[in-house]
């Protein structure tokens, strides 16, 4: 608790402010110094105490715990509700540089919904499908539906990014999907504002309150509206918020269901490994949760099964569903179970995946929590042991070895030569050198006078990393990669690492994140993973100027890198990767340059946007540039 009280001037020199809780129980005041906030709240009854507090004015804001380090959700309009222990309290930092919980979801009512008026259920969309005097009354509700409705809808969730304002989101193709006497539209539409067409996957719900209150409460937060159709009343929602149509879903891939659309069809395709994932599960029932996720919808059922629904279609083949059964098929044990697909074949015969099911990882958390959490205790006690920090970073070092083995033993299954042309590994050539160093040159010119405000005095780090990485000798294998391997992505299941999320970047096309590339691709950004969760646990602890927060940064950030690398390299050495350490190590300034390539691209990214986010973006790669100089650079 003091090394927690030192690591900022707010307790000792920040104003204070007396909080006015409706529970005369509780104690809650505000410190604040310099940009730091504190909230300190404690109960003062030997009972357990709930309290709201009013702290609008923090509004966005999310507290940090201080001595356990974990985020709460963010503070919104609403007075924030926390729930104390008897004579317990808590210390936060109102953070404005913290993400939310990854578990957190928005759940703020949705805005007013207009209804929608059936004649015949999904008939009622159809010209084709009703009687000829109502084809007029058909064309004008599914005008609505296209018009008004999917827009308003879409604008609101986190998946749609379009550009500008989108006046329709027509229905392009569609099949029915139907089991016991139920349907669900799986409807494919196109974002026909966009520069260049996007193509979008939005299954639908149609459920009526007079025999399902219950489900139709559910599907609330994701309701496109609400309709009535003579005396009743219900929703249409997003399905993938529909506990039955996942499972319904779940039960077509494992029976190889193939549904007929207008122009193609929609086909469901299980894996080897479905009976021993999904079999059990089916059996028993699957509540639904969703995870708060951006371009696509996850939803885990039970404790087995994760479905993932792609919401913007790209063609075959898709890196994640690739590299997932692929992975499987070779035994490499440290991923989840891919367990089958839903596709989409088009009238050109041209393939889009639409959803993936997969085994669910049972874990205790993932790397990045373990680092951020390891560190930050860490840099706390050195404040009293500053000799403690070599022991402390050696043994989470130790750790991080067994993940550097992990990786090692990807890259070595994917360097295998397999029947699959799309995963022979390649010789490296020095061709492939010159375009990774010119990719990074070029992201160099278009971001001109905002990487050098960034670098500051570093500058002449980038041309140092280029013409290093120029020199490298073409040697190794090219495979195929993780592609955004970070810390995040590796969860801690019992005795083992897992590695999820191999969908790569995002924002690339597939054909890029299907592309063989250098395995040091992935330990660069693991490694810079590692700088970043330095980087959070230092801001945990507290912003201001410390020596001896300094000397803990410069011991145990180096050490915790050079290990995970140098584990690493034992291992692909011996599973004959590269010939020798030799052959490795020529190749460090590459590893370097891909390192290089994150805190750019998070840079570039965030100039795209002009977002608030540049600022921290050019402190992040000023950070980087000044950690990562070789020894004997003046210190930053």
């Amino acid at each position: 608790m003091l090394a927690v009280r030192a690591s900022t001037k707010a307790f000792g020199r920040g104003s204070f402010t007396m909080l006015q809780p409706g529970n005369r129980k509780i104690v809650a005041y505000l410190r604040e110094h310099d940009g730091d906030v504190i909230l300190c709240v404690a109960n003062m009854s030997r009972a357990a105490q709930p309290v709201e507090l009013d702290l609008q004015a923090y509004k966005g804001r999310v507290p940090v715990e201080m001595l356990g380090r974990h985020a709460f959700p963010p503070i919104g309009e609403l007075p924030y509700l926390l729930s104390l222990p008897g004579h317990g309290f808590f210390w936060f930092r109102l953070a404005a540089d913290v993400p939310p919980p990854d578990w957190y979801v928005d759940r703020a009512p949705a805005e007013d919904l207009p209804v929608l008026v059936l004649f015949d259920g999904w008939n009622s969309f159809f010209r084709d499908r009703v009687v000829p005097w109502r084809i007029g009354l058909a064309e004008r509700t599914r005008a609505q539906l296209e018009h008004e409705l999917l827009p308003r809808f879409a604008r609101r969730q986190r998946w749609f990014d379009a550009a500008g304002a989108v006046s329709t989101l027509p229905i392009t193709d569609h099949a029915m999907l139907d089991a016991d006497g139920e349907q669900w539209l799986l409807a494919i539409v196109d974002e026909a504002a966009a520069p260049a067409a996007v193509r979008h996957f939005l299954p639908l719900s149609l459920v009526f309150e007079d025999a399902q209150e219950e489900r139709v409460r559910a599907l609330a937060p994701v309701a496109v509206s609400r309709v009535r159709q003579q005396a009743a009343v219900g929703v249409l929602a997003d399905a993938m918020g529909d506990e039955r149509f996942c499972r319904v879903l779940v039960e077509a891939i494992g029976r190889r269901r193939e549904l007929p659309t207008a122009a193609g069809r929609v086909r469901f395709v299980p894996t080897a490994g479905f009976d021993a994932v999904a079999r059990d599960a089916l059996a028993a029932p699957l509540p639904l949760t969703r995870l708060a996720v951006g371009r696509n919808a996850i939803r885990l059922l039970g404790d087995q099964l994760v479905l993932k629904a792609y919401r913007q279609l790209e063609p075959w083949p898709v890196a994640e569903l690739e590299m997932g059964r692929h992975l499987n098929e070779i035994g490499y044990r440290h991923v989840a179970t891919t367990a089958g697909h839903v596709e989409y074949v088009g009238a050109d015969g041209a393939v889009c995946v639409l959803a993936l099911l997969q085994a669910q990882v049972q874990h205790q958390g993932d790397a990045w929590s373990l680092v951020v959490d390891a560190l930050g205790r860490l840099f706390e006690q050195a404040a009293a042991e500053p000799t403690a920090v070599a022991d402390g970073a050696a043994m989470l070092a130790s750790r991080l070895g067994a993940l550097a083995v992990c990786v090692a033993e990807l890259h070595l299954a994917l360097a295998r030569p397999s029947a699959q042309p799309a995963f022979d590994p390649e010789p490296v050539r020095a061709d492939d050198v010159s375009r990774w160093v010119a990719g990074v040159e070029s992201q160099l010119e278009r971001m001109g006078s905002a990487f050098d405000g960034a670098a500051r005095r570093d500058g002449d780090r980038a041309g140092e990393l280029l013409a290093r990485a120029r020199a490298v000798p073409a040697n190794g294998l090219k495979t195929r990669v993780h592609g955004d391997l970070q810390l995040a992505d590796v969860l801690l299941s019992q005795d083992r690492f897992v590695l999820i999320d191999f969908e790569a970047d995002a924002s690339a096309p597939q054909s890029e994140r299907c592309a063989k590339h250098s395995p040091l691709r992935d330990v660069a950004a693991l490694r810079h993973s590692l700088f970043l969760a330095a980087r959070a646990a230092r801001r945990q602890v507290g912003q201001a100027d410390s020596p001896w927060l300094d000397a803990a940064w410069r011991d145990a950030l180096p050490m915790l890198r050079d290990a995970f690398v140098r584990r690493y390299a034992d291992a692909v050495v011996a599973g004959g990767l590269w010939a020798d350490h030799a052959a490795f190590d020529a190749q460090a300034p590459l590893l370097d340059l891909f390192e290089f390539e994150r805190p750019l691209e998070r840079l570039r990214r965030a100039l795209e946007r002009d977002s608030d986010d540049v600022a921290d973006a050019q402190e992040a790669l000023a950070a980087w540039l000044a950690a990562t100089a070789p020894i004997g650079d003046p210190s930053p």
